[in-house]
């Protein structure tokens, strides 16, 4: 898959899929809301050509999408059990690459 909307339509198509990212310090305490990452994209300020790839040491499985107050977000569990996020699941900032 190469963008949101290829992933959009495969989950619509065949259910969840699983995706990969390197999660900040503040991803561990998450309880509620739309998780977006920090200044991670400079690369999308300063104009330099976007890498080829990323560091990524975590999974989760992403089954869906959704928009709240004007912000687009995926719809994801993790797999750290019911204690942690909202009982296990969690929204993600959609199209801006948290």
């Amino acid at each position: 898959m190469s963008n949101e909307y290829d992933m959009m339509q495969d989950i619509n198509d065949n259910g969840p899929i699983v995706v990969s990212f390197e999660p900040d310090e503040g991803f561990a305490s998450y309880s509620s809301g739309i998780y977006a990452k920090g200044d991670f994209n400079n690369w999308l300020k300063t104009g330099d050509k976007q890498p080829e790839w990323y560091k990524v040491d975590h999974s989760v499985l992403c089954y869906g999408w959704g928009t709240k107050d004007g912000i687009r977000y995926w719809k994801l569990v993790n797999s750290w059990g019911d204690n942690w996020g909202n009982k296990g699941h969690f929204l993600m900032k959609r199209g801006d690459d948290t």
